[in-house]
């Protein structure tokens, strides 16, 4: 699995440790390679560790130590120059297949998760190309949301130079892109630009676009959606009514989150609106959970087999206000 931060590195390089939360001034990308392991037992949808086992004190600690055969595990981080960065990245697509998925992470969110999480996505949706990490520096604490909500702002210059470096530096055929939460702050501003220098009537930049539960700003999704939609073959939103972090995010930001559901439900032209509240979870890790096999399932059909949403069989078409929707049966 390959990675680009912005992340400021203290310490050995090779040590997941030494990603830290911070960012500089003018924050460089750095690159490498990472391996995670996925255990036997693994759940879809799932990353198993051992601090969602519910042990407390001083027994959690005894416990906390992750196994290969039990837990999503990452075992090894590369550091690459950029010089040696997508050459590596072009000879996995070209030894494998010639496409990429780029996840851009969320709020609350270390490093090593990010890389874990990047992994599970991967696994779960069978992806035959090269997983790619973008891991902004959020600071990896629940108390930090306004520091984090800064730096993911901060990252898009570099997010959005970085996206399009892989998409003229690689023979990727296809291109996509899943962000989360916060994480569509960065590349939602990237995509706008992105879109401003896309040729007219050629080829688009990316296949499939993923906003997965976006802390965005509603309004302001809404003005940028139509721009970019036009850089992507498809556009899917993931929204629930149930998201507990979404509902916090709109107190502390006071207006509407993009990826709420119920009557605030964004359907747009160029967007494939998927209300996800019927799968009763979180989205790609809001919160711990067991397993949510129905979006991952969702997730699979649509990037690797390039489904538009009637042909997958997860989901069913809705209309509201004479507009099409799609939704998981609760």
């Amino acid at each position: 699995m390959f990675f680009a931060t912005d992340r400021v590195v203290s310490g050995d390089p090779q040590e997941v440790a030494s990603y830290t939360d911070s960012r500089e001034v003018d924050p460089k990308l750095k690159f490498g390679i990472c391996e995670v392991h996925i255990p036997s037992t693994h759940r879809m949808g799932s990353v198993e560790s051992p601090f969602a086992t519910g042990v407390q004190s001083l027994d959690r600690f005894i416990a906390s130590r992750p196994t290969r055969d039990k837990h999503v595990v990452l075992f090894r981080v590369e550091p690459l120059s950029e010089s040696g960065f997508f050459p590596a990245l072009t000879a996995r697509m070209a030894s494998v297949e010639p496409e990429a998925f780029v996840f851009v992470h969320g709020y609350n969110v270390s490093f090593g998760e990010a890389c874990r999480r990047t992994g599970q996505i991967a696994y779960d949706i069978g992806f035959r190309g090269a997983p790619i990490l973008y891991s902004w520096s959020s600071r990896g604490s629940v108390l930090d949301y306004f520091k984090d909500a800064e730096s993911s702002r901060a990252s898009s210059a570099n997010l959005e130079r970085f996206l399009e470096a892989v998409s003229v530096r690689t023979r990727a055929t296809r291109l996509n892109i899943i962000a989360h939460s916060m994480g569509t702050r960065a590349l939602v501003n990237a995509l706008q630009s992105l879109a401003l220098r896309q040729p007219s009537g050629g080829r688009r930049m990316f296949s499939q676009l993923v906003l997965a539960a976006p802390d965005i700003d509603a309004a302001e999704f809404r003005n940028a959606a139509v721009r970019i939609s036009t850089i992507a073959d498809r556009t899917t939103l993931y929204a629930s009514a149930q998201d507990e972090a979404l509902m916090v995010a709109k107190k502390i930001a006071g207006f509407q989150r993009a990826g709420e559901a119920g009557a605030s439900l964004l359907i747009l032209p160029g967007l494939d609106t998927v209300d996800a509240t019927g799968v009763r979870e979180s989205v790609l890790g809001h919160s711990d959970y067991g397993s949510n096999r129905a979006l991952i399932t969702d997730l699979r059909e649509l990037i690797h087999f390039g489904r538009q949403p009637d042909d997958r069989s997860g989901i069913r078409a809705r209309m509201q206000e004479r507009r099409k929707y799609w939704e998981f049966p609760p």
